[in-house]
């Protein structure tokens, strides 16, 4: 679901791809541990924890995650608006 967003996102290159909750079935929110084990297994080069990122919109579902040693990152109306402002600006020609 996500995916079709991914080339969207000036930032995209700074990850491999998205590994997104329909990839993790049969878990499901709040994150369960087997979520992020059948993630690491769907990884090409299976990634450490330490070098990952599970982004959400809930801080119970990032609980999880960070007791995995996963970093975290909360998004919320205002982390989108950002992230669009920070994609316009890496859109700017140089001066």
């Amino acid at each position: 679901m996500l995916n079709r967003y991914w080339d969207c996102w000036a930032f995209a290159t700074c990850f491999w791809g998205i590994i997104d909750l329909e990839d993790t079935d049969p878990y499901c929110k709040p994150p369960h541990k087997g979520a992020f084990e059948k993630a690491f297994a769907l990884a090409n080069t299976p990634p450490k924890a330490e070098e990952s990122l599970f982004v959400d919109d809930r801080v119970n579902n990032l609980n999880t995650a960070k007791t995995l040693g996963i970093y975290t990152l909360l998004v919320s109306a205002i982390t989108s608006m950002i992230a669009t402002i920070l994609n316009q600006i890496i859109g700017l020609p140089a001066f």
